[in-house]
């Protein structure tokens, strides 16, 4: 098909035969708006068009072009870079080289619309090359990864030690990995002879060198941005153009990373404002492509794809540019070539430092607070002058949890059945407990109650003083008898019915403890006339104990019919599991080695099937710990109607 070219801007176009006019006339150039005359002979001949196009490149910048050679004729052609607006001779059969005859504004860097029309442009030429470069790295790299990921987890579930064998040559493969992707990118950016698979090879060439460019720069940008991040950012301009001078001359990483910074001195903030230009707009691309509905999501992978061919070309060309402004006789400035490792080092040797204080404040605790407050208090207020206390005093509760006694279901109801207390006021006696409204909350939103409970001290009830004893709410009724109680609030799961009977230690004879009730919104308590439900008491029959230590991790334990499975124990918390109910398991009590018995700290747990997994945490270094556990449970539920 023969072809029209422009000879003033070079632009080809296709035509049909039986559309080309029957003599020479003027045409006009869509993509320059210049007129020229066009001969329909010399169009005709498709081969002889193609070779009067001839290839060039910018000698200051490096951005290629193609000239006609119509342009030339039989005199030297002067030839204004679009970028770099920098002029150079072109001689009549030269093929790529150039004669440069002035450079405009030589320490200047091309503007922002400039570069951006450059780097499209070489998007155009070269994007698909470096996209399929990456993409082929990428996919010889990560599929090997990928099934050992998918299938060796398999064979490695119970042999700890090969799994962190496997773990740690997966980080230095995927480190590898991704300084061949780099590698060969960067080469296949610089170089534009070479094609895919020759990017690749020069890759494979300079991988380890790139390996280790990139573990250091890591290292150096981490630790300036564990410094309050700005330093962070300064190194990430600096360092900006290492992998493309490692590409195109091969030196060590650290020289590498040193040139960059030279390279970037004196035009800091204008690199940092053209990047800050290049993420926003890669963010505003991404971000609307992923709120387009149905293709939203590939539209936005695809363009995070394209995206990173362009984002390497803009720096690229901005790299060029920067090359072009300095000034190849000027010495290298040697000054504050370590300041960045120096940095780097002071930032990564603050962490450990921050932890170190940090865990060593922690280690004083509350109650180490408490007993030198106490010492202080006795020497100020006594008139003994030698007060003295110790540090290694036994910091636990005041308050002693009970040793279980073996207990049948009729030893629990001849026990219940002696127990009277004295009914408060507003209150209401269910034998071994007492039930009263203690205080109401006008919260707007969440209007709620207290009831207070007060409940004689019987055998073993305190070994689960969190699963022992529930409340249960039925009715809280008004004046007209609607029902005010709330049962969808979330403070009315199950979870919260259980009431904590160890919470108040100012009490001398039996427990005592609080249920919130939560009601609609708008109650207000002159509305309330009754509240309606029952108390239900959970005491445990037979008993057991069983002592775990770290020997123990990994292993079942049978005891009260119950299998446990010691997960971990590590200095401050146990993990375990096993199948019933909850409240079979009553407590876990842990000792120091000093035999000393420690403070609980929080418990969380939670149901899978049939299994429970429960994590107990400690105050203190744990050295063993001993399970109180249920083999079967008896239940005694008291109604109770409260009228305030």
């Amino acid at each position: 098909m023969p072809i029209i070219i422009c000879p003033h801007c070079g632009t080809r176009r296709n035509t049909p035969p039986e559309k080309l006019p029957r003599k020479a006339t003027r045409a006009h150039c869509p993509h320059c708006n210049k007129t020229f005359i066009f001969d329909p002979a010399s169009a005709r001949h498709e081969v002889s068009v193609k070779t009067t196009v001839q290839p060039v490149t910018c000698p200051h910048c490096g951005l290629p072009r193609e000239i006609p050679k119509v342009r030339q004729a039989d005199r030297r052609a002067t030839v204004s870079c679009r970028r770099c607006r920098g002029a150079f001779r072109i001689e009549q059969g030269q093929t790529g080289s150039a004669s440069t005859t002035q450079v405009a504004d030589p320490r200047q860097l091309t503007g922002i619309s400039e570069l951006l029309t450059d780097s499209w442009e070489l998007f155009c030429q070269r994007g698909w090359g470096l996209l399929t470069t990456g993409l082929l790295t990428s996919l010889l790299i990560f599929t090997p990864l990928l099934l050992a990921t998918l299938l060796l987890p398999k064979f490695l579930v119970d042999n700890r030690s090969l799994l962190r064998i496997y773990l740690l040559f997966g980080v230095g493969y995927s480190l590898l990995g991704s300084a061949w992707i780099f590698a060969s990118m960067f080469s296949h950016v610089c170089n534009r002879q070479l094609g895919v698979i020759a990017a690749l090879a020069q890759g494979r060439r300079q991988l380890w060198k790139f390996a280790g460019l990139l573990l250091l720069l890591g290292l150096i940008v981490t630790g300036g941005s564990l410094l309050l991040i700005i330093p962070g950012v300064i190194f990430i301009v600096w360092f900006s153009f290492c992998q493309f001078i490692l590409a195109e001359e091969g030196i060590s990483g650290r020289a590498a990373l040193e040139k960059s910074r030279q390279l970037v001195e004196g035009y800091w903030w204008q690199i940092f404002g053209r990047f800050l230009l290049l993420l926003l707009i890669i963010l505003a691309i991404s971000t609307l492509t992923a709120r387009l509905p149905v293709i939203g999501t590939l539209l936005n992978v695809t363009g995070s794809l394209l995206l990173i061919p362009f984002s390497l070309f803009y720096c690229f060309l901005l790299y060029q540019d920067l090359k072009r402004c300095r000034q190849p006789s000027a010495p290298a400035p040697p000054s504050g070539q370590w300041l960045p490792l120096m940095t780097a080092l002071f930032g990564w040797t603050l962490i450990p430092a921050l932890l170190f204080f940090v865990n060593h404040q922690q280690n004083i605790t509350t109650t180490g607070f408490t007993t030198a407050s106490s010492a202080v208090s006795a020497s100020l207020f006594t008139s003994e002058q030698d007060a003295r206390f110790d540090p290694r005093e036994e910091q636990i509760p005041r308050r002693q949890l009970p040793s279980p006694e073996p207990l049948t279901t009729a030893d629990y109801d001849r026990l219940l059945s002696q127990q009277h207390l004295t009914a408060p006021q507003q209150g209401v006696n269910l034998g071994p407990a007492t039930l009263s409204a203690e205080h109401f909350w006008s919260d707007r939103r969440e209007p709620h109650l207290w009831l207070k409970l007060q409940l004689a001290e019987l055998p073993n009830l305190a070994l689960a003083h969190r699963r022992s004893t529930r409340i249960r709410i039925d009715k809280v009724l008004d004046v007209e008898s609607n029902n005010r109680y709330n049962p969808e609030h979330s403070f009315e799961n199950s979870a919260f019915q259980w009431i904590d009977i160890l919470s108040d230690d100012s009490s001398t004879d039996g427990y005592s403890g609080i249920r919130n009730v939560y009601l609609k919104q708008g109650t207000r308590p002159e509305q309330i006339r009754s509240i309606s439900g029952r108390l239900e008491l959970h005491l445990p029959l037979g008993i057991k104990t069983l002592r775990l230590s770290r020997s123990d991790i990994g292993k079942s334990r049978q005891v009260a019919g119950k299998r446990f499975t010691l997960e971990t124990l590590s200095k401050h918390g146990i993990a375990l599991s096993f199948r019933g109910k909850r409240s079979d398991l009553l407590s876990i009590r842990a000792i120091n080695q000093q035999a000393e018995p420690l403070r609980e700290a929080g418990i969380t747990w939670q149901r899978t099937g049939d299994t429970i997994s429960l994590k107990q945490m400690f105050s203190g270094n744990i050295d063993t710990v001993t399970l109180l556990v249920a083999s079967d449970s008896v239940t005694r539920s008291y109604p109770f109607e409260i009228i305030p």
